[in-house]
């Protein structure tokens, strides 16, 4: 009887510790990056924007998953539409942040991208007024002196030219960018 009380003890002992290692899988999922970044592509993230930070002697960003809650939705929204835009300034998807979008098949890269717009750009310049025709400004706005956040999100692109990559979209607080002021 002491020997099947043991196993009885053991077995519940067994049961509660899964259901503590199913409790903690839970809040290691909610605490998670906020998006459907792995923690592993948000750190990479987090390490290219400040490296090009450093390099410009600007302090470095921190990840806000509420910031890269609402990158997720637009990398969302581009994926079903596969229209390519940047968020409109009003209505629903009205913007908040700053924001690059990048077009790849990872989310490392597509940073890449962005920060080698560096070649583009002449340092102590200031964003000119005629941004369209700026090839600078992903790389700009990842080393905005004033932007303390990022978030990002991604999302596989259901259709149009762009079918198949990622949709990346990397918000920044406060966003960056703005004419007639130099980023660092």
């Amino acid at each position: 009887m002491l020997h099947c009380g043991r196993w009885l003890t053991l077995a519940l002992g067994f049961v509660l510790a899964g259901v503590v290692l199913a409790q903690k899988d839970e809040d290691e999922k909610s605490e998670g990056t906020g998006s459907e970044l792995t923690a592993k592509e948000a750190e990479a993230l987090l390490k290219i924007h400040n490296k090009a930070r450093k390099e410009v002697d600007v302090p470095p960003v921190k990840w806000s998953n509420k910031i890269a809650s609402y990158a997720q939705e637009w990398a969302d929204q581009i994926a079903e539409t596969g229209e390519i835009k940047h968020r409109p300034p009003t209505g629903k998807w009205a913007r908040k942040y700053g924001e690059n979008l990048a077009f790849h098949e990872s989310v490392v890269e597509g940073a890449e991208l962005w920060y080698a717009e560096i070649k583009d750009y002449t340092p102590g310049t200031p964003i000119p007024r005629d941004f369209s025709r700026f090839k600078a400004g992903h790389y700009t706005q990842m080393v905005w002196k004033k932007t303390k956040e990022i978030g990002a999100g991604k999302a596989v692109i259901k259709q149009g030219p762009f079918k198949g990559l990622l949709a990346i979209v990397c918000n920044y607080n406060p966003a960056g960018n703005f004419v007639g002021e130099k980023p660092y």
